[in-house]
């Protein structure tokens, strides 16, 4: 039996290997994608034909998969749009349509898709419409859902969908039972770090701390709290004293000043990409300088104790002195040259944590942190840093809601290097001995 899929893939090239997957147990005859960021030599999984909007849209949103000895004619639809339609034949003539709306409100109605109803019946289109109605599943209703659900009234056309949610957040507790069974009970297992704050690394900051802070800060923006690094560097001695005063009250208390737990967004579009995209932006978060400060000094202690206790592996050089990304290229071409020399093969992985910083688990930061023995102020400073964090995003001169940020550090944090170092570090070392590992 023929069957059609539909699929918002979110790239066709980070999910290439799953779309072979999906197309090997399901033998579709068309597979309708949505959200591909197409780009330039891309090439079709063994067996299917690739059919793109006509007309080059830009990004390349929307695509066809016809499966090959399909017999199908492709149509021109004229839009602009990001969409590509075809006739196919199976046991009957099927129109079938793959369209992607872009979620900004560029297009106030859809009579542009009056042009559809005059495709030979059976037609059906596979769409993301980025538009929001309880007729396909949401819990709410936007203008544009609205309008949707007025054109589909008229011309008498049918939601094929369950009901069901159409959009799980990857980012959300849309997980499977057991996961989140189990990550609960992970959490449940506080860890105490209350000590007699007898460790070195407890005791108050010193003067040198704070200027040596100082000294490392760049020329950022201000976060909420509008404080810049200029003042700092500009404060007499007397207001220094005073800073540090309030530095180790923060410290001895763990009290963090609600402000330095917000932070502000400022979207930077990216170099020569389409604006009117929002995944073609590029969230700058402004955190206090003030915090920032402190952060240093208590990322300095931090630091000199992994680094002094040998706490991290030999093979982990991510934001670490003295170790550099060349160590390890010339590690991969001796291993390499070695290989060559006895006539044998290295096999090298090689893969990046996408938003590493954004999804670090936090629980796992204060966990990692716990089985490494620290204890008092230091480790109860970044638990209390966690918490409770919001951000506002800036467009011009106008802010959003407050949003709290349920996972990761902080962007502009300046102590988010070494937790999430300590927690890739642990992978490494519960890998096998003849795995050599890097990073």
């Amino acid at each position: 039996m023929d069957t059609v899929v539909q699929w918002n893939i979110r790239g066709f090239r980070s999910n290439f290997e799953e779309l072979k997957l999906l197309l090997n147990r399901l033998q579709s005859a068309v597979v309708a994608l949505q959200k591909c960021r197409l780009g330039e030599g891309l090439v079709p999984p063994r067996g299917y034909t690739l059919l793109l909007p006509q007309g080059g849209s830009p990004g390349g949103e929307a695509a066809l998969l016809i499966r090959n000895g399909t017999r199908f004619s492709e149509i021109d639809l004229k839009t602009g749009l990001h969409a590509a339609a075809a006739t196919i034949s199976l046991k009957k003539t099927l129109t079938v349509c793959s369209l992607y709306l872009l979620p900004i409100p560029r297009f106030r109605n859809f009579l542009w898709l009056s042009s559809l109803s005059s495709f030979r019946s059976p037609f059906s289109c596979w769409e993301t419409f980025n538009a929001h109605s309880p007729a396909w599943g949401d819990s709410r209703r936007d203008g544009r859902g609205r309008m949707l659900e007025e054109f589909i009234a008229e011309n008498d056309f049918i939601i094929l969908n369950s009901g069901e949610q159409t959009f799980v957040h990857s980012a959300s507790n849309n997980y499977s039972k057991n996961y989140q069974l189990t990550k609960q009970r992970a959490e449940k297992q506080n860890s105490n770090f209350s000590s007699e704050n007898n460790e070195p690394y407890n005791n108050p900051f010193l003067m040198t701390e704070l200027k040596n802070s100082i000294v490392k800060s760049n020329e950022s923006a201000a976060g909420p709290d509008g404080v810049y690094y200029q003042f700092l560097r500009h404060l007499p001695e007397s207001c220094l004293h005073t800073l540090l005063k309030l530095f180790n009250n923060i410290w001895t208390t763990g009290d963090i000043p609600p402000s330095w737990r917000e932070a502000s967004v400022v979207p930077i579009p990216k170099p020569g990409k389409d604006p009117s995209d929002h995944s073609n932006y590029r969230p700058i978060a402004l955190t206090s300088c003030l915090c920032k400060t402190i952060e240093w000094m208590v990322n300095d202690r931090l630091v000199h104790v992994l680094e002094s206790r040998n706490l991290l592996s030999n093979v982990q050089y991510g934001f670490r002195k003295d170790h550099s990304t060349l160590d390890h290229l010339v590690r991969l071409e001796t291993f390499i040259k070695k290989a060559f020399a006895r006539k044998k093969q290295v096999l090298a992985v090689f893969f990046d944590l996408e938003k590493a910083y954004d999804t670090t688990w936090r629980y796992g930061i204060l966990k990692d942190l716990f089985d490494l023995d620290f204890r008092g102020r230091l480790p109860i400073f970044i638990s209390n840093f966690l918490k409770d964090r919001h951000f506002k995003v800036k467009a011009e001169n106008t802010f959003s809601s407050s949003y709290h940020q349920e996972n990761g550090v902080p962007q502009d944090s300046r102590s988010r290097r070494p937790p999430v170092s300590i927690s890739t570090d642990k992978e490494f070392k519960l890998s096998p001995p003849f795995i050599w590992t890097v990073s």
